[in-house]
């Protein structure tokens, strides 16, 4: 049986929380838009930069195929049917 190492599980699980963090202040984001509230937009969108910084360049290019990504191609109505 094959373990992972306690820093790699470590590292899965801060990447995993960081990504909902993001998730969560894009909704907040998204709030505070509707509400015009600009400066709280501007605040979590900061604290949403810093945590892109965190994930690296691998959560852009996730990010970038994603935006990129045809919702109406074979492989995305796939992988969400």
């Amino acid at each position: 049986m094959h373990k992972r190492s306690p820093a790699r599980s470590g590292a899965t699980k801060a990447k995993t929380e960081t990504y909902c963090q993001l998730d969560s202040l894009s909704e907040q984001i998204d709030e505070a838009a509707r509400a015009k509230g600009t400066k709280r937009v501007e605040a979590l969108t900061e604290r949403a930069n810093e945590l892109e910084k965190q994930l690296g360049p691998e959560y852009h290019a996730l990010f970038d195929a994603l935006n990129d990504a045809d919702p109406n191609s074979k492989d995305v109505q796939d992988k969400y049917q």
